[in-house]
């Protein structure tokens, strides 16, 4: 989270992280989606009521940081 939060638009991809973890919450980890849209950042968008670019963004940094 260090170094996640050092990134431009670490906050946001923090609130994002967090916005997620509760999303799964009950459901023991997973999000399920509808197949709404073509991908999945824009349906994750949607969810967390947040922009698309910042979700792309988000999975992006959060990919690199495994």
């Amino acid at each position: 989270m260090k170094y996640i939060r050092k990134l431009p638009e670490g906050e946001k991809i923090t609130i994002i992280y967090l916005k997620l973890l509760l999303a799964s919450l009950k459901t023991d980890g997973y999000i399920y989606l509808e197949g709404l849209f073509p991908t999945i950042e824009e349906e994750l968008a949607l969810h967390l009521d947040e922009e698309l670019m910042s979700v792309q963004f988000s999975i992006a940094a959060l990919e690199t940081t495994k």
